[in-house]
């Protein structure tokens, strides 16, 4: 029977304390860690970077990941609460061999996760996760005989898999860093190519009772911006509760509430981020790529003339795009899959629809703040409103139906729907889109339509879905 593996898309992440996200799993991750840095590095002491969000299980799996990496001999530098991009700016300034970020992003606050990144501030390739999710095995099997042994002093049957050095017999140290916010914020300003000033200007923040509830305000004022907080007293349970990037509805209450210019929703990591204008209109992460690609393509700044998203985003950004000689380059769903490609290309911005915006001048992974306060330096340079600025974009209707799946064969060998795609490309005719695809998580077909009749999509993506029932429903 397979083994199911713990690495998803996003590191290792589910319900906390519940297996295999449980202390034992984190200290033999920082055990694990050491090692890979000792055998690929070279060095005595490695050190590993940690930080987390504000989860209530979140100190658990930190110092469980401490733990793993003073008892292997390295030595760990531990940010505390710090947004995704935060504790891998500041890794990268202390050159740290490994970063674990234990987060879940926007996921409830019962979630949480332990992400690896590695010294270049990049997530690890889907291969070095499997190296390293069979050394963590190997560990906590060689952890588990070796208790065995001392508790019952009978040979032990099977010997120890020595993939990975053990521990050293010499504990390493933990260190904490007091002034992480402080320096994260400082390092964000100069990572700002064009520094805005926000003297006059009024900024809702949400900052979804998470990793960013300090600094996020605190790099707004730094820049002269008059800022309204919300969601920015953290409790261990209610990060992304009702707030935050996925949950736009009081972001856009708050922004018309206080009258603000814009208001800025952030997730509970801080890596992904939601505009709302003025009048209350939701700026994802569609509009967002597409007014900073149009601006930056508009001063000779935009690599290759060219934007790096996902299958998901709308094809009105297509649109947008097309209509200033911009490439949209498409991936597959993932962050993961947008870095690769951007930095295969060589392109300087690329992101989701949800809103995770990578600039790759300014930083190595999706960064809420950075992102919002990109699209802050165009208003404060042109002058115009934030409605104004998303206006350049259209969004084409779009409808999504779920078809549970007793398989998933490719689509390419199911001729009815197959027949009944082509079909429907037949009559958007350039005006819109058909994407098939299945959930990675879930037995379900995810049928996408995008035209410019919403009622239409409705009734076409229902043929297809009833294609793929009959099919393999």
């Amino acid at each position: 029977m397979p083994v199911e593996p713990w690495f998803g898309t996003d590191g290792i992440r589910g319900p906390a304390n519940v297996f295999p996200l449980i202390p034992a799993v984190a200290q033999a991750l920082g055990e694990t860690l050491v090692a890979m840095a000792r055998s690929r590095d070279g060095v005595a002491t490695p050190l590993i970077a940690i930080g987390r969000d504000t989860r209530s299980s979140g100190s658990m799996l930190a110092e469980a990941t401490a733990a793993g990496v003073a008892a292997a001999g390295g030595k760990v530098v531990h940010y505390g609460v710090l947004p995704t991009p935060g504790v891998v700016r500041l890794a990268l300034l202390d050159r740290a061999h490994f970063m674990i970020v234990v987060s879940a992003s926007h996921n409830p606050h019962d979630d949480n996760g332990l992400k690896v990144v590695g010294p270049d501030g990049f997530k690890l390739a889907p291969e070095q996760e499997g190296e390293l999710e069979l050394a963590v095995r190997d560990v906590l099997r060689r952890g588990s005989r070796a208790l065995l042994a001392e508790l019952d002093p009978s040979p032990v049957v099977s010997p120890a898999t020595e993939r990975f050095p053990g521990p050293a017999r010499a504990p390493g140290e933990i260190a904490t860093s007091p002034v992480a916010a402080e320096r994260f914020v400082a390092t964000a300003l100069e990572a700002l190519p064009e520094r805005p000033d926000l003297n006059g200007l009024t900024v809702a923040l949400d900052c979804a009772n998470g990793a960013a509830f300090e600094t996020g305000p605190a790099l707004l004022r730094a820049l002269g911006a008059d800022v309204r907080p919300t969601c920015v007293a953290p409790d261990g349970r209610n990060i992304n509760l009702g707030c935050g990037a996925t949950k736009p509805g009081c972001i856009v209450e708050h922004t018309l509430a206080e009258g603000a210019a814009v208001g800025i929703a952030l997730d509970g990591d801080a890596d992904r981020v939601i505009l709302v204008d003025e009048r209350g209109g939701v700026i994802d992460g569609d509009h967002l790529m597409t007014l900073l690609a149009l601006d930056l393509a508009a001063r000779g700044r935009l690599s290759k003339r060219a934007v790096v998203a996902t299958v998901m985003s709308n094809m009105g950004m297509e649109l947008a795009l097309a209509q200033a000689g911009i490439d949209l380059l498409r991936t597959d769903v993932g962050d993961r899959h947008v870095v690769d490609v951007m930095r295969r290309g060589g392109y300087l911005l690329g992101g989701e629809q949800s809103g995770h915006i990578i600039l790759l001048d300014r930083s190595t992974t999706g960064d809420g703040i950075l992102a919002a306060l990109a699209a802050l330096e165009v208003m404060a340079r042109t002058g115009r409103k934030l409605s104004e600025l998303a206006g350049v974009m259209t969004r084409l209707p779009q409808v999504l139906v779920n078809v549970e799946v007793a398989r998933k064969c490719p689509f390419d060998d199911l001729p009815e729907v197959r027949r009944a795609a082509s079909a429907v490309e037949r009559e958007l005719s350039g005006e819109g889109r058909v994407l098939l695809r299945y959930s990675g998580t879930e037995s379900l077909a995810r049928v996408m339509l995008e035209g410019p009749n919403k009622d239409r999509l409705t009734e076409m993506a229902a043929h297809i879905a009833d294609a793929i029932r009959a099919e393999q429903g």
